[in-house]
């Protein structure tokens, strides 16, 4: 079933703003698993569970990061009005909006328990 709803370029919009806002949701299970094994390793090994787990978690953190910008600088110009441009450049800005919100939720909510 082909639909014209949207244009071509549009939609490939929509689907890259999916597949990175899934990727930066996917890092709330990651650090939950992370805590959760920190709290039953036992204290000599913490320390290299310690540094695979951040390291493996900052390296997902950065990759998010770096799709976000990358949807947020990217060029799409098939507006036909003003409005439409400016609701193109609002929506390649949720990738973003939702790795700041992520990364806030994760810094109030853990920062405490080490």
């Amino acid at each position: 079933m082909n639909t014209e709803i949207f244009k071509e370029p549009i939609n490939q919009l929509h689907w890259r703003v999916l597949k990175t806002v899934t990727l930066i949701l996917g890092l709330l299970p990651v650090q939950e698993v992370y805590v959760q094994l920190w709290k039953i390793s036992q204290e000599s090994s913490q320390i290299i569970f310690g540094f695979f787990a951040v390291s493996l978690f900052y390296s997902w953190l950065s990759i998010g990061f770096i799709c976000a910008l990358q949807m947020s600088h990217m060029s799409l110009s098939l507006a036909r009005s003003d409005v439409e441009q400016r609701l193109i450049q609002y929506y390649k800005q949720v990738p973003m909006l939702f790795f700041v919100l992520l990364v806030a939720y994760i810094g109030s909510n853990y920062i405490w328990e080490f």
